[in-house]
């Protein structure tokens, strides 16, 4: 069967909204880059443009790491989402989805060197929808990071933003089928 006018239309509408808000988490992203790093507001595009979402978030966290400081849990669990949505971003930017009957599934089969290797999932507009979500979070936990160091009467929006910041995770990763393995008698009999 194949897949429906609208359900094919109802995955790029998600795909869409999903999208457009990782450009703004890349944007938040890169202004957070950009404060952490101390460089001269002048300076720092000179020095920062064309940095990917994920190296700002690895560029961050090896600034403070160099500095000595902890990383805030807050920005540490967003972090760590960020980093299981990019894999899945990755791979539909990358890949595109196929719909099979009528779901939309992506693959890496084409660049997958080795079985180990291969993923392959579904993402309907529900999971974009998930991720998208996810995205707000991530967002609200790096607003809560870079008002750290706000005036007092900015501290109770501060401590709302940490509320939404910490609202629970809607995307899960995809698991893989697990892969058969040679017990070590079928092993040796090769």
């Amino acid at each position: 069967m194949a897949a429906k006018p609208e359900d094919i239309d109802a995955y790029y509408l998600s795909l869409g909204r999903f999208t457009q808000t990782w450009a703004q988490v890349e944007a938040i992203l890169a202004v957070l880059l950009r404060l952490v790093s101390g460089v001269d507001q002048k300076v720092a595009p000179a020095i920062f443009s064309g940095t990917r979402a994920d190296q700002a978030k690895n560029f961050v966290k090896r600034i403070l790491a160099a500095r000595g400081e902890e990383l805030d849990p807050v920005l540490k669990r967003a972090f760590d989402q960020f980093g299981t949505i990019n894999s899945t971003r990755n791979d539909i930017v990358h890949y595109g989805a196929q719909f099979e009957e009528d779901e939309p599934i992506v693959s890496n089969y084409l660049a997958a060197h080795t079985p180990e290797a291969l993923r392959r999932h579904s993402v309907p507009p529900k999971t974009l929808d998930a991720m998208n979500q996810d995205l707000g979070t991530i967002q609200a936990a790096v607003a809560y990071y870079l008002l750290k160091d706000s005036p007092s009467d900015v501290l109770p929006a501060r401590e709302q933003i940490r509320q939404i910041a910490l609202a629970p995770w809607r995307y899960k990763s995809p698991q893989q089928p697990p892969r058969h393995q040679d017990s070590p008698e079928t092993h040796q009999e090769r």
